[in-house]
């Protein structure tokens, strides 16, 4: 079982960040809070070659469920993130994915599901 964390294990603190604390990010304001898309819907043709994909907006739709929640929850709770005060709120950590992202495309079943979302920020 692995987590999209530097260990491979469970934590709060996962790999995926989104960071605009650099000069010339494009961010102004107040601090907002941090989100994710729902699952992009994506096809494959027979041989596993992705043929389209279809992203999702944010603030339209609810998040994905694959990505955990409120420090852990991964089914409910809110998905809704405080930016990183230690970088001026100006960096937000994507919380981890369950463990169970692999699927049975193709034919096997040890084929990686993989998934996409795009991260969002709320005023």
């Amino acid at each position: 079982e692995e987590f999209n964390t530097a260990d491979g294990k469970y934590g709060l603190q996962s790999s995926c960040v989104v960071d605009y604390s650099y000069a010339g990010a494009g961010f102004f304001g107040p601090p907002g809070r941090g989100s994710w898309t729902a699952e992009f819907v994506t096809t494959y043709d027979e041989t596993g070659t992705v043929t389209n994909v279809q992203e999702q907006p944010c603030a339209q739709s609810e998040p994905a469920a694959f990505i955990c929640r409120d420090g852990g929850a991964c089914e409910a709770g809110d998905p809704y993130i405080t930016p990183d005060a230690t970088v001026s709120s100006k960096r937000i950590n994507i919380p981890t994915t369950r463990n169970d992202l692999f699927g049975m495309a193709f034919g096997s079943t040890t084929t990686y599901n993989a998934r996409t979302v795009a991260a969002c920020y709320c005023p």
